[in-house]
């Protein structure tokens, strides 16, 4: 039977109460998605807090705000705050996007979210991992102007998505003034398929990053591209 929790370095995600659980791609996220000094920070979607808890790490001057729709998984998330370092500046809402949105007053430095990855997909019996993977409620299209709203003039916006939607989602986010500048490709392996794209946006000019992080070497264990990436993070690196 598989654990319950996956143990960092500097804390612990449980996630049996989550449809989703911590993965690689995620960690990956977390790692990647970057701003030189963000005081105010906000995790769109937390799942399980792995990305607020990573970038509380990243950024020990930070706040972090995380919002999560479904409660079970809030919940645990919040749970997974409190028993973390960096409890006193990491807070969870149970709160779907639109609704937050209606109540914040100052907007973020660096804004994450990992949306519903799949549009029109054949569905799984589970109606969590539905509501965790699916764009049921067409917030793919709507997270441009929502992206435009919570980021501050100097801040980034990133999201992960899978290679196939990246395209129409960079041209939604250009017509609200954001510019991909910020692009890094995440594949299996060498020659296996692309698995998804992390894109950061700003509203600001900003220099052009471009790379591809491969997770497994030719003898089926991380690359050392991947251990370098999360060796503050993983006990094992």
């Amino acid at each position: 039977m598989a654990n319950n929790y996956f143990r960092f370095k500097d804390f612990i995600i449980y996630h049996d109460r989550c449809a989703l659980k911590v993965n690689t791609t995620s960690c990956i996220f977390g790692a990647v998605a970057s701003h030189p000094c963000p005081e105010r920070i906000l995790d769109i979607g937390s799942g399980t807090g792995l990305l607020a808890l990573m970038l509380a790490q990243r950024y020990p001057g930070s706040r972090v705000d995380a919002i999560e729709i479904d409660r079970d998984s809030a919940g645990q998330a919040a749970d997974n705050f409190r028993q973390s370092p960096w409890a006193d500046r990491i807070h969870m809402q149970n709160l779907g996007l639109v609704e937050f949105a209606e109540t914040i007053a100052d907007p973020y430095d660096l804004v994450i979210a990992n949306p519903p990855w799949f549009i029109n997909h054949q569905k799984s019996s589970d109606g969590k991992k539905n509501l965790a993977r699916h764009d049921d409620q067409m917030l793919f299209a709507a997270l441009p102007s929502f992206a435009e709203k919570l980021t501050s003039h100097n801040g980034v916006f990133y999201t992960i998505l899978p290679v196939g939607t990246a395209p129409a989602f960079i041209r939604n986010m250009k017509m609200t003034g954001f510019t991909c500048f910020h692009r890094v490709l995440i594949r299996s392996g060498k020659i296996e398929r692309r698995l998804k794209l992390i894109m950061g946006f700003a509203g600001h000019s900003l220099e052009p990053l471009n790379s591809e992080i491969i997770i497994y070497g030719e003898n089926g264990e991380f690359s050392p591209q991947y251990r370098e990436l999360l060796r503050d993070f993983y006990l094992s690196f």
